[in-house]
């Protein structure tokens, strides 16, 4: 599954926004098994949990092509938690 990310991170970075949202439109599930090519394990243990707590719906409800664009955001942007853990945003506020 790891060397199926290489293609889905190609293809985001090559595409602008509005290319992205131009595609035609599925379902992320739909997109990462037939499109992409990922296992239900890695979907199931580590996409699914990651996607569905970003947007709070399943992965069958969720635009693929907004996974496009959220995938493409986090490639090229600077994503951190906390020095002490994602419980210190709770923490402080």
């Amino acid at each position: 599954d790891k060397v199926r990310l290489v293609p889905l991170l190609v293809h985001v970075m090559k595409k602008s926004i509005d290319e992205l949202f131009a595609e035609e439109e599925t379902d992320t599930l739909t997109c990462l098994t037939d499109r992409w090519r990922f296992s239900r394990p890695f979907i199931d243990e580590f996409l699914a949990p990651f996607l569905e707590g970003i947007y709070l719906t399943p992965l069958d409800q969720q635009s693929s092509r907004m996974f496009h664009f959220v995938f493409k955001m986090f490639s090229v942007g600077n994503v951190s938690l906390p020095r002490r853990g994602i419980g210190a945003v709770s923490d402080q506020l």
